[in-house]
């Protein structure tokens, strides 16, 4: 992958989610500035990032790897949303799952020398699914 300014940013936005929702957890911020943030970030990480220049570039290994990774994150932002509100649903243990998926593909994006940016992407959402399950 190139060096854009997208793999530098994306990282960055999914670590300020996980503080977002860490600090309305706490009670710093409404539980809405994490809603509005995490429901636009999701929507440019899915349906907006695969009508990019930089997705029509991709190999099709690498489309693959960057579909799964979108949708991955899509899936965590959204049910960290649905949790923020209903906390004790059965959309815990989908999250569980979920981030057992995120590992699981972060280790093998490593073993398969993937760019560096995905690994980068795969430990920026652990940080957010972890702070979800815990707190």
């Amino acid at each position: 992958m190139n060096n854009t300014i997208s793999s530098k940013v994306d990282p960055f936005l999914v670590f300020i989610a996980f503080i977002l929702f860490f600090l309305s957890v706490k009670g710093v911020f409404p539980n809405y500035v994490y809603f509005v943030f995490s429901i636009l970030l999701a929507l440019y990480f899915f349906p907006i990032k695969l009508f990019t220049k930089q997705w029509k570039e991709q190999v099709n290994g690498k489309r693959i790897a960057l579909l799964i990774l979108y949708l991955l994150i899509y899936l965590i932002l959204g049910i960290s949303v649905a949790l923020l509100f209903f906390k004790g649903s059965m959309l815990f243990n989908i999250l569980i799952i979920l981030s057992i998926v995120n590992i699981a593909l972060a280790f093998y994006y490593v073993i398969k020398k993937f760019p560096a940016y995905l690994f980068v992407m795969h430990f920026s959402i652990s940080f957010l699914t972890s702070a979800v399950i815990f707190i």
